[in-house]
């Protein structure tokens, strides 16, 4: 896991301000504040780097909620990223898990380096 906090309810304020911010066809109420991410962010990425509820900061030490979005640490996210993806293949390529998954899963990773 990222971060266990991300997966905390975004606060009443938050969605107040977020519902300031934007118009009522783009406004949602989320659940957890990885959900903001998961919409504003991968939607920055994917359609032209336009930040809207997300924003990134290397000066930021990992991410914090401001006044109706998101500031990130783009290289906190990839380290923890990068991490997690670490302990996840770990996991599954531990000595307890059956041959052909391992073998499947070493190839992809040395594929994926």
């Amino acid at each position: 896991m990222i971060d266990s906090k991300l997966y905390a309810k975004p606060s009443k304020s938050f969605n107040e301000s977020f519902e300031k911010r934007f118009k009522k066809s783009e406004r949602k109420k989320f659940e957890h504040c990885c959900d903001v991410l998961h919409k504003y962010l991968r939607n920055s990425f994917y359609h032209g780097f336009q930040g809207k509820a997300v924003f990134l900061d290397h000066k930021h030490s990992s991410w914090s909620i401001e006044d109706g979005f998101l500031v990130l640490n783009p290289y906190w996210l990839w380290k923890k990223c990068n991490e997690t993806y670490q302990d996840i293949f770990a996991t599954i390529t531990d000595k307890k898990n059956h041959d052909s998954l391992k073998n499947a899963l070493n190839f992809f990773d040395k594929l994926i380096e």
